[in-house]
């Protein structure tokens, strides 16, 4: 395994942006300080460059976006180390609060998670310049969140956004609640995404606009292929790039065909 990590910044926000190379594949994570406040740690296995990056910081808070491995990893050692609050959503304390146990390839890429603890983050969370509103944004995963600065027009989005087009899911991962969350944050002003893994992107809004347009027209043919009597698998090799060492490495958990059966699954409740 081999890892890099350079520091981004944008105005007052600093980006650790690392990347993973392992088994001939590059995996990203961000984590971001601004003004006291982390926003994601990072995965345990880049434990030492998270630990430069906030050498010479004042942290007062964490704020974890949800309970991904990538995203809590080094929440508790830093929480140890600085005696220092982390907040979540209640979903996500819950969550925490439970043996977490990861499938063995995602602990292969980010190494293995310390139990978390942490404290409850209800609908706002301040630091000494900035007023950050807590907008509940599940799909990615329950009890997902993201920090929106309105002033600033700043939206720390975690997992929410990822690119403007998704090629494969979570097991857990539901397009129909994506959409609804995304159509959430897109009633809000904001310009700057700060995202879990994509880094800072400067039209942010407009990406966030094209990623719901892909996603309805990938509902929209996903239920007319339905109707036409095609299959969950049939239906998921016509309309997305199959990704079988994906699928093969994550035994499935990640896979094409997670994002159209959550379509599927969601249409059908709504008929009975």
């Amino acid at each position: 395994m081999s890892s890099v990590s350079k520091i981004q910044q944008f105005g007052p926000v600093s980006c650790l942006r690392g990347l993973i190379k392992k088994l001939g594949r590059t995996f990203t994570y961000c984590v971001y300080y601004v003004d006291g406040l982390l926003i994601d740690t990072g995965p345990p296995a880049a434990r030492k460059a998270v630990e430069a990056f906030v050498k010479n910081k004042k942290i007062t808070a964490i704020v974890l976006t949800h309970s991904h491995e990538d995203h809590i990893g080094n929440a508790q050692w830093l929480a140890d180390k600085y005696n220092i609050p982390v907040y979540m959503s209640s979903l996500t304390k819950k969550q925490l609060e439970q043996d977490v146990v990861i499938p063995f390839y995602r602990r292969l890429i980010w190494g293995k998670v310390q139990h978390t603890n942490g404290l409850v983050l209800e609908t706002e969370i301040k630091t000494n310049h900035y007023h950050f509103t807590v907008i509940p944004t599940p799909g990615h995963c329950d009890g997902h969140i993201a920090l929106l600065e309105p002033q600033e027009k700043w939206l720390f989005s975690g997992d929410l956004f990822l690119s403007k087009r998704l090629l494969y899911g979570m097991a857990n991962e539901s397009v129909p609640i994506l959409l609804r969350s995304i159509k959430t944050v897109l009633k809000h002003d904001f310009s700057t995404v700060f995202c879990g893994h994509a880094g800072i992107v400067e039209n942010g809004k407009e990406s966030f606009i094209a990623k719901k347009e892909y996603l309805e027209r990938l509902t929209a043919s996903t239920l007319s292929l339905q109707a036409k009597g095609y299959s969950a698998e049939m239906i998921a090799k016509l309309l997305l790039p199959q990704q079988k060492l994906v699928s093969w490495f994550s035994k499935g958990e990640m896979s094409p065909l997670h994002l159209i059966t959550s379509i599927i699954n969601e249409h059908s409740i709504k008929i009975r």
